[in-house]
C-alpha cells in the first residue's frame, strides 16, 4: 500500500513503463475480452456484474486512447456496439463519461471528414449538456460537476461551429443555433 507522495513517486519510477501506451492498450483490450467472455457464457464466471462493467468503459477509454492518438477509425470500431441515442445505456447515466463519449466520436467524424455526422453528433451533446445545465436540473448535479460540464459544452459548440462551417447544415437545431450566436 502507498501511504505517501513519496512512496508512489518511487513506485512509478521503479515501473516507469507501466503507462507505456501499449502497456495501457493492452490491458484495455484483454478487460473487454474478459468482459465479452462474461457475457457470452464462457468458462469465466464474474464475481460480480463489475466485471462486465470494467469490460464496458475500457471499451470507452480504448475508443478515447485511439482518438487521442490519432487512429479515427479505430476509435469509432472500439465502441462500434455501444448504442449512442439509447439512454438505457450504462455510460448515459454519468453526465462526464455521456460528453467524453459523444466527444470523441464527434472529433472523429471531424477528422473523417464525415462533417454531417460530426454535426449530429455534436448538436446531440450540445442539447444534452445544455438540459442538464438549465437551473432546476443543475441542483442535482454533484459539487463542482456544473463548471466542468459549462467547459465542456464550450468545447462541444466549438466544434459545431467548426464542423457547421466545414459543412453548412440547415438543419442545425434552433436551440444550438441560438447557444452558437450567444456564444461566438
Amino acid at each position: 500500500q502507498l501511504s505517501s507522495s513519496s512512496d508512489i513517486i518511487r513506485a512509478l519510477e521503479t515501473n516507469r513503463d507501466a503507462w507505456t501506451l501499449s502497456t495501457v492498450v493492452s490491458i484495455l483490450q484483454r478487460l473487454i475480452q474478459v468482459s465479452k467472455q462474461t457475457q457470452g457464457g464462457s468458462k469465466i464466471q464474474p464475481s460480480s456484474p463489475f466485471i462486465v462493467q470494467f469490460g464496458y468503459f475500457a471499451m470507452i477509454e480504448l475508443a478515447r486512447l485511439e482518438c487521442l492518438t490519432g487512429d479515427f477509425t479505430s476509435s469509432l470500431t472500439a465502441i462500434s456496439t455501444i448504442k449512442l441515442n439509447d439512454r438505457s445505456e450504462l455510460f448515459a447515466q454519468l453526465p462526464v463519461c455521456n460528453f467524453n463519449i459523444f466527444y470523441h466520436t464527434g472529433v472523429c467524424y471531424l477528422m473523417l471528414r464525415q462533417f454531417s455526422s460530426a454535426v449530429d453528433i455534436f448538436t446531440e451533446i450540445v442539447l444534452h449538456v445544455s438540459r442538464l445545465l438549465k437551473p432546476g436540473a443543475s441542483s442535482g448535479l454533484r459539487a463542482g460537476l456544473q463548471p466542468q460540464l459549462s467547459r465542456m459544452l464550450d468545447k462541444a459548440l466549438a466544434l459545431t461551429v467548426i464542423s457547421t462551417f466545414l459543412c453548412p447544415n440547415d438543419n442545425l437545431d434552433e436551440q444550438v443555433k441560438e447557444a452558437i450566436e450567444t456564444k461566438f
